[in-house]
This record gives structure tokens, sequence and C-alpha cells, in this order.
């Protein structure tokens, strides 16, 4: 199994995944996977922002900061729901 760190690592791809599937999906969705797809759009958005105010040194900090902590319960949040799936598939 895969440890949060490896999901926080791949972050931008998996929260990608999630707003694609998002799109696409056909049916309601569960309340895991909602809260799943709610971190990676914060992940994203906090990561937009950080990218933005890269230039100002003093931005830098604090926004990196919240684009961390919101990486990390992404990345937290994608490994359960991952090992939830996991487990109900056996």
């Amino acid at each position: 199994m895969a440890t949060t760190e490896y999901y926080f690592q791949h972050a931008d791809e998996l929260a990608q995944k999630i707003l694609e599937d998002w799109e696409a999906r056909t049916k309601p969705v569960s309340p895991e996977f909602q809260s799943l797809f709610d971190k990676a759009s914060q992940y994203l958005i906090a990561r937009r922002v950080a990218d933005k105010r890269h230039s100002d040194p003093a931005l830098v900090g604090p926004d990196r900061t919240e684009e961390n902590a919101a990486g990390y319960a992404f990345a937290e949040a994608y490994k359960s729901l991952e090992e939830h799936h996991k487990a109900t598939r056996v």
C-alpha cells in the first residue's frame, strides 16, 4: 500500500484525475467522493495561489504552507478512499 507521502508527491496528477472523474460522472457520487473532490479542489486552488504569488517573497511562505496543508489533507483522503475501495473488493 502506498504511503501518504507518495500520494502527496503525486497530488497534482491525482487531484486532476478526481476533477476529470467528477466531470465525467453520470450518477450521484458518494459522500466520500464528494469529500475527496472538495479536498482536491482546495488543494488545486491553494497551489494556483501559491504559484501566482511566488514572485513576492513575503507571500511565498504562507501560501506554500497552505498549499502543503491542503495537499496533505487531499493525500490522506485519497489514500483512505483507495484503501476502503481495495478492502471492499476483496
